[in-house]
């Protein structure tokens, strides 16, 4: 229960901030470096949910890189604690009954804690696939994604699909690159 408030009193302040020009989940943004002519293109994590629909704590930003084209850099958030995310493994993907399991050289978890009225904090940690990879995630009838921990797991459904999901954020994400 205390989650599903956590979760509309986020939801009720992400819709603020949309209506005030603040980033919101999913949003892409295209960078050139003015040092070596590199191009990236970043989103902002989006949520996995739950196969009922509700949050699962889980959210995924991508980051695509101009001198690295086929690869995308997912990045793997827990959100509303600070754990370390298991860098052998610690991203599964069951992809139509398939598991495919995830690792990074990535050796420290990112953590980020916000305080003010609400305090927010989560933990980051990316994770390299192939361009061909994600798109497979889209094109798949079924995906269940698993996060592991210091504290355990959590897991989702990476195909539900709305305006702040994590699925509908990496279409838009592939779109974005296959266009550049």
């Amino acid at each position: 229960m205390k989650k599903i408030i956590l979760a509309a009193i986020a939801a009720l302040i992400l819709s603020g901030c949309q209506s005030a020009g603040f980033i919101m989940p999913g949003d892409i943004t295209v960078d050139k470096s003015e040092f070596d002519g590199v191009s990236q293109i970043k989103s902002v994590p989006a949520w996995v949910y739950k196969g009922d629909g509700s949050y699962s704590n889980i959210a995924f930003g991508y980051r695509w890189v101009s001198s690295s084209p086929e690869y995308i850099l997912i990045k793997a958030r827990l959100t509303n604690q600070t754990v370390s995310i298991d860098s052998n493994h610690g991203l599964q993907f069951n992809i139509d009954g398939r598991i495919v399991k995830l690792s990074t050289n990535q050796t420290y978890t990112d953590f980020n804690k916000y305080t003010g009225q609400y305090s927010v904090q989560h933990s980051t940690k990316e994770f390299p696939v192939k361009l061909s990879f994600a798109q497979k995630l889209i094109d798949s009838k079924s995906v269940k994604v698993k996060m592991l921990s210091a504290d355990g797991y959590l897991d989702g459904d990476f195909k539900v699909d709305n305006s702040s999901s994590a699925i509908e954020s990496l279409k838009n994400f592939i779109d974005k690159v296959n266009d550049f």
